[in-house]
C-alpha cells in the first residue's frame, strides 16, 4: 500500500510537468493502475488500524486524479479529439468511476444548455415541436463524439463500454428543466386539441432520442428510467379520451334527435344526416389529430358503438315511422354504400392504425358483427316502406264499395270504362318509384313493387268479395219480392240488363284494368296468385248473371 502511494506521488508530479496532454492522459493512466492496485490491498487490509492515517490521504489522491481528469476531458471534448475522450473514459473505468464523468458531463455541458433552452418564454413563445428540436440538437453538437467512443463499434479503435452518457447525464438534466414549466401549458390537460399536439410531439421526440441511444439495451435502460415514467404519466391519456368521447358520441347523439333528416354535406355520399353523421364520427376515431396509439383499444370499442347505436336506432326510428316512404329508402342506400365504405376504411386506415396483426381476426370479427347488423336494416326498411305505401294505395280501394250506389236506380248506361279509383290506388306506388329510381336498386324496387302490389290485390280481392256476395243477396231478394208479386196476375218476369249486372260489368273491367297497371309496372302476373283468382272472380260473378 505504501510503495503503491509512493509510485502515484511520483507519477502524478510527472503528470504535471508532462508537456502534452496525451501525455499526461498515459501518466494519469498508470496512476489509475496504481490507484486500484491500493485500493485493494487497503480493502484487504481494512482491520490494520496502523493504516487508517493512509485512507484519508487515498481519498485526497482519488479527488486529484477526478480533479485532473475532469479538466482533460472537458478540454478534449471541446477539441473533438475522440483518441484522448476515449483513453480519458477509459481512465475512468479502470478507477470504476464512470458515474464521476458522467456527472461531469451533465453538469458542466448538458445543465447550462438545457436551463437556456428548457424555458418557459422559449416554450410559450416557438411552442414544444420547437423546444424538442432544439433539445435533440445537443446530441449530435455535443453528444457525437462521446457516442462514438462508447457506442459506434465500426471506428478504429476500440470502443469503451459501461457508459450511457445518454440515458445517464443528458435525460436527468432535460426532465429537470421539464418540472419546471408550466404544466397546463404543457399537458393541456383541458385541451384535447393542444393535448394531441403535444402529446404527439413528445413521443416523436421520445423516438429520436431513442435512436441516438443506438443499442436496445441503453433504449431498455432509459425507459426504465424513474423519470421517464414518470414522465409519461403526467399526460392524463384517460382524461384525453374522455373529452374526445363527449364531443364525438356527443354530436352523433345530437343527430339522432331527428334520424330521418335529409343530409346538406354534399361532400360524402350519404343522403341521410344521421349517416353523414355516423362517418364523420366514425372517421374522427381514427383522424390523425384525434387518434393516439396508447388508446386504440379505446377508439376500437368507441367505433364499435357508434356503429351499434346507429343500427338500433334505426330499427327503432323504422318501427315508428309511418309517412316517409323517400327518407326510408334513403337510408336502404345509405346502409349499401356505407357498408362497401367501412369495409375500404377498415382494411386501408383502422387495422394499420392498430398495428397488432396478431388481433386482425378479432377486429375483423368484431367490424363483422357491425356489418352484420347493418345488413339487416334494408329488409326491415323496406318491409316499412310495404306497409306506409299499402296503407296509403289501399285507402282508396273503399270507393269500390260505392259502385252499387252510382248504379243502382239511376238510369246509368253499361260501363265500358275503367273508375277513376283504380289509378289513384296506384299513385302512391308510382310516386314512390318515380322519386326512388336513383336511390334504390333493381332489386329493392322490385321487392318493393311486388309486396305493395301484392297487398293492393289481397284487399281488393277481399272488398270486391263483400261487394259482390251484397250484390247477390240483394239480388236473391228482390227476385223472390218480385215472384210474390207477379204471381197472382200470373205475369213472368223480364230477363233485360239489370243494374247489378252493371256493377259487375264495371267491377269486371276495374281488374281488367287494375292487371294492365300491375302489368306496366313489369310485374308478371304469376307473381301474384291473387291477382287471377280476383279476375277468376269477377268474371265468374258475370257468367253466373
Amino acid at each position: 500500500v505504501l510503495e503503491g502511494l509512493e509510485k502515484i506521488d511520483s507519477l502524478q508530479n510527472s503528470a504535471f510537468q508532462a508537456d502534452s496532454v496525451l501525455k499526461q492522459i498515459e501518466i494519469l493512466e498508470k496512476v489509475a493502475v496504481a490507484f486500484n492496485s491500493v485500493q485493494f490491498h487497503m480493502n484487504q487490509l481494512s482491520e490494520v488500524k496502523k493504516l487508517d492515517h493512509k485512507r484519508a490521504e487515498v481519498l485526497t489522491v482519488s479527488s486529484s486524479i477526478e480533479t485532473r481528469l475532469e479538466s482533460l476531458f472537458l478540454e478534449c471534448l471541446s477539441s473533438h479529439e475522440q483518441e484522448k475522450i476515449s483513453r480519458i473514459l477509459h481512465t475512468y473505468a479502470i478507477m470504476g468511476k464512470e458515474n464521476i464523468v458522467e456527472n461531469c458531463f451533465s453538469k458542466s455541458v448538458v445543465r447550462p444548455f438545457m436551463r437556456k433552452v428548457i424555458t418557459q418564454g422559449n416554450l410559450s413563445r416557438n411552442g414544444l415541436i420547437k423546444l424538442y428540436k432544439d433539445i435533440l440538437s445537443f446530441i449530435p453538437d455535443h453528444c457525437s463524439d462521446l457516442l462514438t467512443v462508447t457506442c459506434n463499434k465500426t471506428r478504429h479503435f476500440e470502443v469503451v463500454p459501461g457508459y450511457d452518457f445518454l440515458v445517464n447525464a443528458v435525460w436527468p438534466e432535460i426532465m429537470l428543466c421539464f418540472d419546471y414549466l408550466d404544466s397546463v401549458t404543457l399537458y393541456s390537460p383541458g385541451d384535447p386539441k393542444l393535448f394531441h399536439q403535444n402529446y404527439t410531439s413528445t413521443m416523436n421526440f421520445l423516438h429520436q432520442f431513442e435512436q441516438y441511444c443506438i443499442e436496445n439495451a441503453t433504449i431498455n435502460k432509459l425507459r426504465n428510467h424513474s423519470s421517464y415514467y414518470e414522465f409519461l404519466k403526467k399526460w392524463n391519456l384517460d382524461l384525453y379520451f374522455q373529452v374526445r368521447f363527449q364531443e364525438i358520441a356527443g354530436a352523433f347523439e345530437t343527430s339522432l334527435i331527428k334520424p330521418f333528416d335529409k343530409s346538406e354535406n354534399d361532400k360524402l355520399p350519404y343522403l341521410l344526416n344521421i349517416t353523414c353523421s355516423l362517418w364523420a364520427n366514425l372517421c374522427l376515431c381514427w383522424d390523425d389529430n384525434v387518434f393516439l396509439s396508447p388508446l386504440k383499444s379505446q377508439f376500437f370499442m368507441l367505433s364499435l358503438q357508434l356503429l351499434s347505436r346507429y343500427c338500433n336506432l334505426s330499427f327503432s326510428a323504422l318501427i315508428q315511422e309511418t309517412e316517409k316512404c323517400l327518407e326510408i329508402a334513403m337510408l336502404m342506400k345509405d346502409i349499401e354504400v356505407l357498408k362497401k365504405e367501412f369495409k375500404r376504411y377498415l382494411s386501408a386506415t383502422i387495422l394499420p392504425k392498430i398495428n397488432v396483426e396478431s388481433m386482425n381476426s378479432t377486429i375483423d370479427e368484431a367490424f363483422q358483427d357491425g356489418i352484420d347488423l347493418l345488413s339487416k336494416i334494408p329488409l326491415k326498411a323496406a318491409d316499412c316502406v310495404v306497409f306506409i305505401l299499402t296503407s296509403r294505395c289501399t285507402g282508396h280501394l273503399k270507393l269500390i264499395s260505392d259502385i252499387p250506389r252510382l248504379y243502382r236506380r239511376t238510369n246509368r248506361e253499361m260501363p265500358v270504362k275503367p273508375s277513376t279509383y283504380v289509378s289513384l290506388v296506384f299513385a302512391p306506388l308510382n310516386e314512390f318509384l318515380e322519386g326512388t329510381k336513383t336511390i334504390l336498386s333493381k332489386e329493392w324496387t322490385d321487392f318493393c313493387k311486388l309486396e305493395v302490389t301484392r297487398g293492393i290485390v289481397s284487399q281488393c280481392t277481399a272488398i270486391v268479395q263483400d261487394v259482390l256476395t251484397s250484390i247477390k243477396k240483394m239480388e236473391d231478394s228482390l227476385k223472390i219480392l218480385k215472384r210474390a208479386r207477379d204471381k197472382p196476375s200470373g205475369q213472368s218476369t223480364g230477363s233485360g240488363v239489370t243494374d247489378d249486372d252493371k256493377i259487375r260489368r264495371q267491377l269486371a273491367i276495374d281488374v281488367q284494368h287494375l292487371k294492365e297497371i300491375v302489368s306496366n309496372l313489369g310485374i308478371k302476373s304469376d307473381k301474384i296468385i291473387s291477382l287471377e283468382e280476383l279476375s277468376k272472380l269477377v268474371l265468374n260473378a258475370e257468367r253466373v248473371s
